[in-house]
């Protein structure tokens, strides 16, 4: 194949590109549009099944028509004077895609943002490159990438800025700002004035990684320009160096709580539990009482910790606790005397003493701020068993830091022990004097509650409650997404070394970059290494998704810190991935929709293909059929960009490697797509003229799967030099049959699957069809996995109409944009609004039930009184009565079968709408919904004669009983027995059973269903010549169900039994 030359070089990047000369025709919904933006041949899918065909075409209709911006497509509706500024300059749109929310244009930028943000255009890469979206992929990047590597920013908001020369008025990066990428642009290549400064930890690794990908899927040298080299050296060694502030290798926030340490924007802080505390005010509310319960002390065990006690009328206090005599199970006393101090930088800075607890005769050989040894006699100095850290050096390094800030001292000592001591910097000295006592001291052997008193007479009066109690190192610092991005990264950057390595002249220098890459392979494996060992808890029998400040792992539900780590390829394959892609996908349901867009990928990673297709039909959905046009272009755009990859890459498993004129593919396909074919895939892309939309293809190529059985690849006429192909599938083949023709096949294993692959040569014109049989028959597939329980948050859908007196509706947010949060309780899925207000959403009569809760947001304390009330086709069917700030969150749970029309209702509570921040919790619509019972895998299964079938008789035909046909269904034979885990989710089952045909009129079989061990079905014994028996059994809180055949009284010969269309009912509650 012939690739076109690409110069690899530095990106020098101005604001905007040169204006075209199209005349631009301005439309209603406020875009300038080019109908060349689409290049000649674009992708088209065709499967067997109709509503992903149509998804994936309006996905695309989407992408282009709307999310592809450039100098002649470009939106011109939002109208904030910090965008306006460079259209009115004259200042063209850049080649870019829309990374934000693209909804109704609103004054405040809630549903509507005329930006690319770096976390979603990182994820959109592959579905872009896919759609021969290369060049607006390489603009975009390469601007996040040039802005990390300047010590200058510009701002939007600088009164002094000139739209035609941003740079002339950059301020200095701040501390926290060095080495970081920006977070949005908006379309003229300019900070976005909202969130420019946002910072997630994970998001500028990930970007490495994308700029291999996208160098592999296309073969521009241009994402091996100078400019993403240094990026990537730059992110590896000096980010990585300052956000690691305890020397282990793995990135964190190093306590800075404006930069989140995962993509899960709503990973808050730890805070001391309802059951471990007691709070109490006085009559006159001047004063109360706060008790701490021993136990957290004894749960959390280390020996300090400062505490932010806070309470709902604004007001903050600090507690210090120190536990003396702490003693590990075995009865060892701590290394060192201190594990955490507090800095008060508000004061002059004292020497730190520390004592360390050793045998006679060992010294400390090494004392380190997180990799950097510190200096002995300069930097601290050593008397006996006594440490001291010199005033001179924190003062340095506080000094080079910012108003807060976390250090990490490692102490190594001559028996290869090993301690670590945390300092923190920042200031108390602004907390109004509540508590009785401000630092307390317990000891480990006599454990007791810490006793406080409160005097409120200083603070407002308005209340005075309790809100909570946070330990700011008992939060996530190091997380399971930033660990898998960075590992990704790392070998991103090997190979991107690899690649450079093989484009330069000078063989020193090419040596000099295999050398270094060398390096890299070995991080990366190192940090592997450590996640397998110690993020997995042998007694728990799962994996953490994150580890606090002071070194304890976090277990648990943790969104994206969870569900990356499959993603990013970190689980070891085998029963401990298997047991945490289970506890992710029954996890999952809540999710935002941005957020299970990557699912599909952590599944079909670890050959979990039922499970990805389940995840990637709830992106899909925001395109069938029943979604109108005004609709789908509301749709958050990362899932049209997702809904591409997650098909194309994923599930078909299409993976290209221009630079090596190579493509591997796997079809991933589950037991319900019969097939799915895509055309004219592009490979190799290079630069796009922007003044005409001309983009360079090399060649194009179809690829077509028909089950995960066989795959047919085929490639555009008149392409050059051959292209390598991997053909591989799932499962232990000896011999792979080409064209019908048996090649010896060759093994390899993904994440613990095993694959069988042939290497074919594909010229231009050529197709190729592989198979693993002879004749092309597939064997016995096996059953897809359990989906999980069936209802939607009310989120999901579009309402018809909503307004609210105050403030914007938010999703997953309050009204204010903070985290929903009732009672004390924080909620990540529901409606954040304001008294007085509606929202009405078209039901169509498709569901059963809608339950929430409800209540006053505690963001405004005690404050607020609001009446909630629901209305089922303009018949009111709940009202909450009076809710007040003080109040806990209130359930409902309200029949709507048959409903069109559910209309929510804010009213004030009877004194006006201040404060009425109103909150409608975990808000779902649940349905009756059918589940084919070959869609749950059974616990065991067992069958007297041959292999058990889905979907065809034990002899491999097609299911018929009495002469009729059925699709679906489990073909086995006496004596047999199939068990089920209900696990209490189901309320029927229904199935048509009987002696399949194939036998003509012999055979006689019984079928029998048993519940929890109980007898609950009998059919008696059926003969071959009898029509199908109808089976409907009630299943209401069964935890197992085991299907049984017996011989019929006489033997097995010719008992060839089937539960044909056997279905469970699932009523969603």
């Amino acid at each position: 194949m012939k690739i076109t030359p690409r110069p690899c070089v530095t990106l020098t990047l101005a604001i905007g590109l040169a204006l075209g000369t199209l005349p631009k025709a301005g439309l209603a919904d406020g875009l300038i549009r080019d109908p060349r933006i689409r290049p000649d041949t674009q992708i088209t899918v065709s499967s067997s099944d109709p509503q992903l065909d149509l998804a994936i075409a309006r996905s695309v209709d989407y992408i282009y028509d709307y999310l592809v911006v450039g100098p002649q497509q470009y939106p011109t509706t939002e109208e904030a004077a910090r965008i306006t500024k460079f259209r009115d300059a004259g200042v063209p749109a850049v080649p870019s895609l829309w990374g934000s929310y693209h909804g109704t244009p609103t004054a405040n930028a809630t549903g509507y943002r005329e930006n690319f943000c770096l976390r979603d255009v990182a994820h959109q890469t592959e579905g872009a490159a896919l759609l021969s979206l290369n060049e607006e992929n390489i603009d975009m990047l390469t601007r996040f990438a040039f802005d990390a590597l300047q010590d200058k920013r510009v701002e939007v908001s600088d009164p002094n800025l000139d739209p035609l020369d941003p740079w002339a008025s950059a301020r200095p990066k701040s501390f926290w700002q060095e080495y970081w990428t920006l977070w949005s642009y908006n379309f003229y290549g300019a900070p976005y004035y909202m969130d420019a400064g946002f910072q997630e930890l994970p998001a500028p690794l990930e970007l490495l990684e994308k700029v291999y990908r996208m160098y592999r899927f296309t073969g521009d040298e241009r994402w091996l320009s100078q400019t993403f080299m240094d990026y990537g050296e730059q992110l590896l060694n000096e980010f990585a160096s300052r956000y690691d502030f305890n020397g282990n290798g793995i990135v964190d926030n190093r306590g800075n709580e404006g930069i989140l340490p995962t993509l899960w924007e709503f990973e808050g802080a730890s805070h001391i539990g309802d059951n471990e505390l007691s709070f109490s005010l006085s009559a006159d509310q001047q004063g109360g009482s706060l008790i701490i319960d021993k136990g957290y002390f004894a749960r959390l065990h280390v020996q300090d910790m400062s505490l932010k006690v806070r309470f709902r009328n604004g007001r903050d206090d600090y507690l210090r606790v120190r536990i003396n005599n702490l003693t590990s199970a075995t009865g060892e006393a701590p290394i060192l005397s201190n594990d955490y101090l507090f800095i008060e930088n508000t004061q002059p800075t004292q020497d730190l003493l520390l004592s360390f607890n050793r045998a006679p005769g060992v010294t400390l050989t090494k004392l380190t701020d997180g990799k950097t040894p510190l200096v002995p006699g300069s930097d601290y100095s050593i008397s006996g068993n006594q440490v001291v850290i010199s005033k001179s050096y924190l003062d340095r390094i506080i000094g080079n830091s910012s108003y807060r800030y976390k250090f990490s001292f490692g102490f190594q000592f001559s028996d290869a022990s090993q301690a670590r001591l945390v300092v923190e910097s920042g200031s108390h000295s602004y907390a109004d004097a509540i508590l009785s006592q401000r630092s307390v001291t317990l000891d480990w052997n006599n454990l007791q509650d810490v006793n406080l008193t409160l005097d409120f007479s200083q603070t407002p009066t308005e209340n005075r409650d309790l809100y909570r109690i946070e330990n700011n190192m008992n939060r996530v610092v190091e997380a399971g997404d930033t660990l898998g991005v960075q590992y990704q990264a790392i070998l991103a950057y090997e190979q991107m070394l690899r690649a450079k390595a093989q484009l330069v002249n000078d063989s020193q220098e090419a040596a000099t970059l295999i050398a270094k890459a060398d390096q890299y392979r070995a991080s990366a494996q190192s940090l592997l290494s450590d996640f397998q060992t110690r993020w997995y808890d042998d007694k728990q029998m799962t994996y953490a998704r994150a580890f606090d400040g002071y070194g304890n792992a976090i277990f648990g539900w943790g969104h994206e810190n969870s569900f990356f780590m499959p993603m990013k390829d970190l689980l070891e394959p085998g029963a401990k991935a298997d047991a945490y892609l289970s506890f992710i996908h029954d996890n999952s349901e809540s999710l935002n929709e941005e957020a299970k867009t990557y699912l599909p990928e952590a599944f079909f990673n670890y050959g979990q293909n039922d499970r990805g297709w389940y995840w990637m039909q709830a992106g899909l959905k925001r395109f069938f059929a029943d979604r109108g046009d005004d609709q789908v272009i509301k749709t958050y755009p990362e899932i049209a960009f997702t809904n591409v990859s997650n098909l194309v890459t994923h599930m078909m498993g299409f993976e290209p490697n221009v630079p090596q004129h190579s493509i591997s593919t796997l079809s991933r396909l589950p037991a319900s797509l019969g097939h799915v074919e895509v055309a004219n895939l592009p490979l190799g892309q290079s630069l796009m003229q922007t003044g005409d939309y001309h983009r360079e293809i090399d060649s194009l190529l179809t690829l077509r799967h028909d089950s995960q059985h066989s795959t047919t690849l085929s490639r555009s006429a008149g392409s050059g030099e051959p292209l390598t192909w991997r053909a591989q599938f799932i499962g232990s083949y000896p011999s792979l049959y080409v064209d019908g023709q048996a090649l010896t096949a060759s093994q390899a294993s993904i994440n613990g699957v095993t694959i069988s692959y042939v290497d074919l040569d594909l010229n231009g014109g050529q197709s190729i069809v592989v198979s693993t049989s002879e004749d092309g028959t597939e064997p016995p597939v096996e059953p897809p996995v359990e989906p999980p329980v069936a209802w939607t948050p009310l989120i999901d859908l579009t309402p018809v109409s909503q307004q609210s007196d105050w403030g914007s509706i938010n999703l997953n947010k309050s009204v204010d944009g903070n985290p929903l949060r009732v009672g004390g309780q924080q909620y990540d899925n529901g409606i954040g609004t304001h008294a007085s207000g509606e929202i009405i959403y078209d039901l169509q009569g498709q569901y059963q039930g809608f339950t929430a809760l409800v209540g006053v947001d505690d963001e405004v304390g005690s404050n607020g009184s609001v009446r909630f009330k629901v209305y089922l086709d303009n018949q009111l069917a709940f009202d909450s009565g009076v809710k007040t700030g003080i109040d806990a969150a209130s359930a409902l749970d309200l029949d709507v079968v048959g409903v069109s029309q559910l209309r929510l209702v804010i009213e004030d509570g009877g004194d006006g709408i201040n404060s009425d921040h109103a909150d409608w919790l975990q808000p779902r619509l649940t349905r009756k919904v059918t589940v084919p019972l070959t869609s749950l895998t059974p616990l065991s299964a067992s069958t007297g004669w041959g292999n058990m079938q889905y979907d065809r008789s034990i002899e491999g035909n097609p299911l018929t009983l009495g002469g009729q046909t059925f699709a679906t269904g489990i073909g086995t034979h006496s004596t047999s027995e199939l068990v089920y885990d209900l696990k209490g989710l189901y309320s029927d089952f229904e199935a048509k059973v009987g002696v399949d045909d194939e036998t003509g009129s012999n055979g006689s079989v019984a079928f029998e269903i048993y519940l929890d061990g109980q007898l609950a079905y009998d059919s008696g014994a059926l003969l071959g010549s009898d029509s199908p028996h109808a089976i409907a059994v009630d299943v209401s809180g069964a935890q197992q169900m085991r299907l049984v055949t017996t011989d019929g009284g006489d033997n097995i010969n010719f008992d060839h039994a089937d539960w044909a269309v056997p279905v469970l009912i699932q009523n969603g509650h």
